[in-house]
């Protein structure tokens, strides 16, 4: 009933010098081979704005049932589109300001888990 995103890409269309589409098209495939088995032509897709692109369906998204997470010194996924994202549609947001690029373990960080203890409790 409710998710926690943690470093999301929010908007496919934001890149970042250290992570280019390129790169993470790459990233992807190489490092989950099998797993996805479409030719690079689909990923683009995402880059088109035809296909999903959270921000571009922010008045469809119930804020009120999702934690996102993020650091501003991420250098993979940018995140003030996050931040704006979660304030269009009133999610509950957890801004980190030194973490990188954050992995699931993320969540289980003292002051972070009670963030998310509080949020699936309410």
């Amino acid at each position: 009933t409710k998710a926690i995103a943690i470093a999301p890409v929010v908007d496919w269309s934001t890149e970042t010098k250290q992570e280019p589409f390129a790169e993470f098209v790459r990233q992807v495939t190489q490092g989950f081979p099998g797993a996805y088995r479409c030719p690079k032509k689909n990923f683009k897709k995402l880059l088109t704005k035809k296909f999903y692109n959270p921000v571009d369906w922010a008045d469809s998204l119930d804020g009120k049932k999702l934690l996102l997470v993020h650091a501003r010194d991420d250098e993979s996924v940018p995140y003030m589109p996050t931040k704006k994202l979660a304030r269009k549609i009133g999610a509950t947001y957890v801004e980190l300001q030194h973490a990188g690029h954050l992995g699931s373990s993320t969540i289980f960080e003292r002051e972070i888990w009670k963030k998310v203890q509080r949020f699936i409790s309410h």
